[in-house]
């Protein structure tokens, strides 16, 4: 099976060095681009990529902006790769159609930042394990704090569920952005809410 292909886009030297050790660990091949219109240039001549990480604040066009523009291009799969706990940000992207989250605190662990990006790859060839999920809208945002281990989640937990209006379940919506540890603590967090047994996102 061929390498996955990773594009980086991020300005800061120290994350490219970083990403750059662990994507050779993790036997990934891995391009940098040092803002959102690098990435243009490099994208307009080979597409031939796996996974693109796309961090917010890029001098000139912002990461939730190119995203955007991305996948109005087709081209997927795109994640926002950002610190934890800058909720408004990811809460933008969602807005925007990005259905991923890449937290740039798995640069300090191999074994995450490998696993995260499998769990990425495997949910974007279709592979979803979530099972249906409901709750009261209201109990989301707390137990989104809960999940992600920081306070300040209504906007994003709008955005979450603003995704699940359109079909999708609570779980599968919440597994793709941040992967099966956070959704299992959500789950957890939801536990004396939830209405399982149905295919609603959400519920009274």
């Amino acid at each position: 099976m061929p390498a996955p292909r990773l594009l980086l886009i991020d300005d800061s030297p120290e994350v490219a060095l970083l990403a750059r050790h662990l994507a050779r660990r993790a036997g990934q091949g891995l391009v940098v681009a040092v803002s959102a219109e690098a990435a243009l240039d490099i994208l307009a001549a080979d597409r031939a990529f796996d996974l693109l990480l796309l961090d917010v604040n890029l001098p000139g066009m912002d990461g939730v902006t190119l995203a955007g523009r991305l996948l109005a291009e087709g081209v997927r799969p795109v994640a926002i790769f950002q610190q934890s706990g800058l909720h408004d940000d990811l809460a933008r992207a969602v807005d925007a159609g990005v259905a991923y989250v890449f937290f740039k605190d798995y640069l300090a662990d191999p074994a995450r930042w490998a696993g995260r990006c499998d769990e990425i790859l495997r949910a974007a060839g279709g592979e979803s394990a979530a099972r249906p999920l409901s709750c009261p809208e209201a109990a989301l945002g707390p137990a989104l704090e809960q999940a992600l281990g920081s306070p300040g989640t209504a906007r994003l937990a709008a955005a979450v569920l603003a995704r699940c209006r359109h079909g999708s379940s609570l779980l599968d919506v919440c597994g793709r952005l941040f992967g099966g540890a956070v959704t299992q603590r959500l789950e957890q967090a939801l536990r004396p809410h939830r209405q399982e047994g149905t295919d609603e996102a959400h519920g009274a």
